[in-house]
């Protein structure tokens, strides 16, 4: 499983923005941009596969199932588990 970004991305670009409104240069917020991807990392939890328009949903979960990681076009995540207590999955994510 690859590292995936999709809700940090935002973070990136305000903190990026930030850097451009103290007047930054372009080489100064292109590396800060390198070393905040290096180290971003998010992870999210799916009820159900998505679909890109036009295609089918990639796969599909059972009623009792949550995917860990699933990534924001529907790529498979780390593994599948039976719903969880939210205090169970935190820990396990933070783990």
């Amino acid at each position: 499983m690859k590292p995936r970004g999709v809700a940090g991305t935002s973070l990136l670009y305000k903190i990026l923005g930030a850097a451009s409104y103290l007047d930054k240069g372009i080489d100064y917020i292109c590396n800060l941009g390198k070393d905040i991807l290096e180290n971003l990392f998010t992870f999210g939890i799916s009820m159900d596969s998505c679909s890109l328009p036009g295609k089918p949903k990639s796969h599909s979960l059972k009623d009792n199932e949550i995917e860990i990681g699933m990534g924001i076009h529907g790529e498979p995540g780390k593994q599948k588990v039976e719903w969880k207590e939210c205090n169970e999955i935190v820990n396990e994510l933070l783990a």
